[in-house]
């Protein structure tokens, strides 16, 4: 075999090698980071739970959550909704003495 393919089959070679690194990384491209931030949808496919039992548990206290006040869209991070989720969905002292409160303060009403 001459110089001329050697040449030829190395570049071959090459060629398969970019062919299939190519290919890996359009798989780790299509693979989106995480969103930080969700809304109540995202966050109801996140914890596996219907959006009325998100809304729930955030006029509970129980669900971590931010909105722009009493009717506004809610919104939710990831690593808070993870961190309720390895809490095993159970309230915070904070999150419990709060809903004490709210609970006496209607019957006060």
């Amino acid at each position: 075999m001459g110089v001329l393919e050697n040449i030829l089959a190395e570049l071959r070679e090459t060629r398969a090698q970019v062919q299939e690194l190519s290919a890996r990384l359009d798989g780790l491209a299509t693979t989106p980071a995480p969103a930080e931030h969700m809304d109540i949808k995202q966050a109801a496919s996140f914890l596996s739970l219907s959006q009325a039992t998100i809304r729930k548990g955030c006029n509970q206290g129980r669900i971590p959550h931010y909105s722009a006040g009493k009717g506004a869209k809610l919104y939710f991070k990831r690593i808070e909704l993870q961190a309720y989720m390895e809490r095993g969905h159970r309230q915070t002292a904070d999150a419990e003495a709060m809903h004490v409160m709210r609970g006496a303060h209607r019957r006060a009403s």
